[in-house]
């Protein structure tokens, strides 16, 4: 049905310094954003005289490694003069660590990486609610029709993992590694100096595609963008169990395959490919579960996130 009126679309703000090092922008836009009851306008500005204030903003913060973080001020601008329906996605938190006191001037947040303590509205602020949203898969992995997955007995890689490990890699990450390397596990580790230093996106796309158990080891944060990756290319996360993956709030209770410590991928890879060599198809099943779940869970995100934006001001 075509309304008769126009409707005043959503206005996603991104710093365009920023827009361009989010390898999840187009998540963001086409996946979170994708249910609500109008459309996304994206406005990308450069220095401060270029910013605009309108109603319906949803400002994009992102804290980068430093701690640093940007557009708290745009935010508070926009809170002095008077926009209306004013929302934060709040990006790169991955330590629960930063100061979420500009939270107060939006009406709504969104942000990644799970804290319960994140989730609290500031006293006397005027945020009618906070939103944990997934981090998305990176702007090469996806979209793929999970239909055009390939199935287990046509991906020839059993493991696979690519990520920073030549510069102080994280314990959990160090010990992956080391578990993988000692006991010559069936697994393809790509090290690389550091974020996006590696595989090109289009080789590292290809790589989860044929991937039959995508290796995920906590970063800075237990929830890491390699999840969603994994998830998009179809292939069977692994990982530790975390609090993210067992709430209500986030991920609950999802159909990964999920270990107490690195430890026992040894004992799951030596019970799999037991298994797989009789029967090619072993864990397909598992695989289409997971990949039928990953649908249900964008659908769900979405409305999540449309429900908290509200419709038009």
């Amino acid at each position: 049905m075509i309304r008769s009126s126009p409707v005043p679309p959503l206005n996603l703000i991104w710093r365009r310094d920023t827009i361009g090092r989010v390898v999840e922008a187009s998540f963001i836009k086409n996946v979170l954003l994708s249910t609500l009851d109008r459309p996304v306008r994206q406005i990308v500005f450069g220095g401060d005289n270029e910013r605009v204030f309108v109603d319906d903003m949803l400002i994009v913060v992102r804290h980068a490694a430093a701690g640093a973080a940007d557009n708290i001020g745009y935010v508070a601008e926009a809170r002095r003069r008077g926009c209306r329906n004013l929302g934060v996605l709040h990006m790169g938190d991955e330590k629960g660590d930063a100061d979420l006191g500009f939270y107060a001037d939006a009406d709504y947040v969104l942000r990644n990486y799970y804290f319960p303590s994140a989730l609290k509205a500031p006293k006397g602020s005027r945020t009618r609610g906070i939103r944990w949203i997934p981090n998305g898969y990176a702007n090469a992995i996806g979209p793929q029709a999970p239909e055009r997955h390939l199935p287990m007995r046509h991906r020839t890689i059993v493991g696979f993992f690519a990520g920073q490990t030549a510069a102080d890699p994280t314990a959990a990450r160090g010990e992956m590694i080391r578990v993988v390397q000692e006991n010559r596990l069936p697994c393809v580790v790509v090290g690389t100096q550091g974020f996006a230093q590696g595989l090109s996106p289009v080789e590292y796309a290809g790589h989860l595609a044929n991937t039959r158990f995508a290796l995920v080891p906590a970063g800075n944060s237990a929830e890491t963008i390699r999840l969603y990756d994994a998830l998009e290319a179809g292939a069977v996360p692994i990982s530790l169990k975390a609090p993210f993956l067992d709430t209500a709030d986030a991920i609950e209770s999802p159909p990964f395959v999920l270990l107490d410590a690195w430890a026992d991928l040894v004992p799951f890879m030596a019970d799999y490919q037991k298994r797989a060599a009789g029967d090619p198809d072993f864990m397909e099943d598992r695989r289409r579960e997971v990949a039928r779940w990953w649908v249900d869970f964008k659908r769900a995100a979405a409305e999540r996130v449309a429900a908290l934006v509200g419709s038009m001001s």
